[in-house]
Order: C-alpha cells, then structure tokens, then sequence
C-alpha cells in the first residue's frame, strides 16, 4: 500500500478537468489518477534530468501505480470563483478563475494506491513526489509526502 500526503500552503486547488475550458469554472476533483502521474513524469523531465526515456526503475513505478485506482481521503473545501477582466483590442475579457478554497489550514488530500513497490520503485516515488511544487494549474502549490503504511490512516 503506498499513500501520498499533499498539504496545499495556499488552501487552494486550481485544476481545470481534462475536457472542459477553464473560462467554464469546473474543478478536476478529486485529482485524477491521469493528472497524479503526469505531476510525477513532468518532474522528472524538469527536475531528475531524464532526456529520451524515464528510467526502467521510473517506468515500472508508473506502470504499477496506473494499474490499480487510487482511493481518496478528502479535506473539507469548498468552490469558489474570481473574475477577472483581460484587455484585449476589442473590449476587456471576462475570465474565471475557478478552484477549491481548503476549509482548514492543515488540509490534507490523502491518496493510496492499492500495490506493492520493490525498494528502487519506492525511492523513486519518494524522490519524484518530493519535487512536486504544484498540481494542476501553476497557482496550486502542494508539498507531498509519500507516508509510512503505518502512519496513514487512509
């Protein structure tokens, strides 16, 4: 069983689902299992150096993760909404800017995936999850922490 914390310091999630424009004001939540492994391969290309290829280590990690459907534990939130208004040539743009306000100042999203990692597989979840500093759009800053199976409580 593997479990990953994130904590979002703003108390904000932006996240515009895979089929929907951001000026309609939906929210991808929970975060798709889709959009959990995409955070983790972009941060290797960014951040770990890989070039053509993650590495054989980083592919089976993914492979296992896809395989089985991630299970939630959601903090208290609530949505909410800015407008903002974009000069353009013509007349200024309404633009909506759509996300989850986090009740509490320690919310956690905790998310477990149901498989068993090999030792390399589990140091290179923690080391790829410990580069993530947003998921979703930019404005979404999260720290995530992949927990002890004894210390979770998902």
């Amino acid at each position: 069983m593997i479990v990953l914390s994130f904590r979002f310091p703003a108390r904000r999630y932006h996240a515009t689902p895979w089929d929907a424009h951001v000026n309609e004001g939906r929210i991808e939540w929970p975060p798709s299992s889709w959009r959990l492994m995409r955070a983790m391969l972009a941060v290797g290309y960014t951040k770990l150096g890989w070039v053509d290829e993650p590495s054989a280590v980083a592919q089976n990690l993914i492979r296992k993760l896809a395989a089985v459907d991630p299970v939630y534990a959601l903090p208290p939130s609530t949505e909410s909404h800015t407008r903002h208004y974009m000069p353009t040539r013509d007349k200024p743009a309404k633009v909506f800017d759509a996300f989850l306000r986090f009740v509490h100042d320690d919310a956690d999203l905790s998310v477990r995936f149901d498989t068993e990692l090999s030792p390399d597989e589990t140091d290179c979840l923690r080391e790829l999850v410990s580069g993530l500093t947003y998921l979703g759009r930019a404005e979404s800053w999260v720290e995530v922490s992949l927990l002890d199976a004894d210390h979770a409580t998902l």
